[in-house]
């Protein structure tokens, strides 16, 4: 009996008409789509945060030069942090925290006799042990290879995969600027904060410094504090002691900027809070606009059927039996809107994460819709349902049927 008059109800919303059932399936579909991607965007853009924190580590920090050594090469200014900065870093607070220096270049790149395009990375020894970062095969850069400016690299996992394939890379040669370089080792696939990370290959400080970039001077000193000490505190005796060595007098600007992993974290969640809050203003204003345009389409569709109900009423249907149908039909294409608009975040967000265009850099790179993503929007289609819906209903059901069959 209840399933008979289900499908009833069912035929009765199929005879209002394509446009009109289209209109109220779009109206909750672009309310869910939007929701969807906003707390996809919130959601990668904590992810983010934790995993730039968690890339860098909790006790470490970074020296990043106002003018780096690439820029200075092009320029013709003096870098603004030198490898004489980090051998007194070393040597000052060396009780405190252990200090690399590093430099990147966006390079040619060659295997095979296959050119690519690959952001290559100069950095000392400490590097590895400040990034606590492993390997998947080989061996990692040391001491005796910085002395020496060996030329042998380390590669990220991707990078090994991009530039040999599926083969062993550990022994292979590949040519970095025209300087061929010999696979020492192949960095394990790291979760960070951009998949760029294990897209890079890494060099020798001395050997990139002197013999692929001609540089001399650092784009950022990386440095990790040792346990038991303040973070905040070891950074400031470091801004203090650059400043010094460096003949800064305030008010000048320094020419370097001392960040801890926290700070980093948190600059980072600050710089995406504009285009969160964008997307919750226009996700809660798409709520209202839509639901209006429901309602409005949904009271036009029963204001027709008033000869409908007016017999149903006539015919000893109660007020009840008449708000079921009409709760079944909006139920119903609310249902068809949840789903329409789950699809299409679905598409959009791996859209966005596959090409993470501009505008969507900061939150692209670890969108994703999750269970409970979904059990959000599927509670902001059935406030919608309810707010928006129920509204025409009971108008329905109130229809005074001798009024209703008079008017026919």
């Amino acid at each position: 009996m209840y399933i008979r008059r289900l499908a009833h109800y069912y035929r009765c919303m199929l005879s209002q008409g394509p446009l009109r059932l289209t209109l109220v399936v779009i109206a909750p579909a672009l309310v869910v789509f939007l929701t969807a991607v906003t707390l996809s965007m919130i959601q990668g853009a904590r992810r983010n945060s934790e995993l730039l924190l968690a890339q860098f580590g909790p006790r470490c920090g970074q020296i990043r030069a106002a003018i780096r050594a690439h820029a200075a090469k092009v320029t013709g200014k003096p870098p603004s942090l030198s490898l004489d900065d980090l051998s007194a870093l070393r040597r000052t607070f060396s009780a405190q925290a252990d200090f690399d220096g590093c430099v990147a270049w966006d390079c040619t790149v060659s295997a095979n006799g296959r050119p690519y395009k690959e952001w290559v990375y100069a950095a000392g020894p400490d590097h590895f042990t400040i990034s606590g970062s492993r390997l998947q095969s080989g061996a990692r850069l040391d001491s005796n290879d910085e002395m020496m400016m060996r030329r042998v690299c380390l590669l990220g996992s991707s990078a090994a995969r991009k530039l040999f394939g599926g083969t062993r890379a550990v022994g292979r040669t590949l040519i970095i600027r025209g300087v061929p370089f010999t696979v020492k080792g192949v960095r394990r696939r790291q979760v960070a904060f951009t998949e760029n990370t294990n897209d890079e290959i890494w060099i020798p400080l001395s050997t990139g410094m002197r013999r692929v970039f001609g540089l001399s001077g650092l784009s950022l000193i990386e440095f990790k504090v040792r346990k038991g000490l303040d973070v905040q505190a070891v950074c400031s005796r470091v801004a203090a002691f650059l400043r010094t060595r460096h003949r800064i007098v305030p008010p000048e600007k320094d020419d370097f900027r001392v960040f801890a992993s926290t700070d980093l974290a948190e600059n980072y969640w600050y710089s995406s809070r504009a285009g969160r809050e964008g997307a919750l203003l226009i996700c809660i204003l798409s709520f209202f606009v839509a639901g209006a345009v429901m309602m409005h389409i949904l009271t036009l569709s029963m204001a027709g059927r008033h000869s409908e109900i007016g017999l149903r009423r006539a015919l000893g249907a109660s007020r009840r039996s008449v708000l079921a149908q009409f709760i079944f039909e909006v139920t119903v294409l609310c249902a068809w809107g949840l789903l329409a608009g789950t699809v299409a975040a679905w598409i959009c967000v791996g859209a966005l994460h596959h090409y993470q265009p501009g505008i969507f850099r900061w939150y692209a790179q670890n969108m994703t819709i999750t269970g409970s993503n979904l059990l959000l929007t599927s509670m902001v289609a059935f406030v919608e349902m309810l707010v928006f819906g129920t509204l025409p209903a009971l108008r329905a059901a109130n229809v005074d049927p001798v009024i209703a069959l008079r008017g026919t």
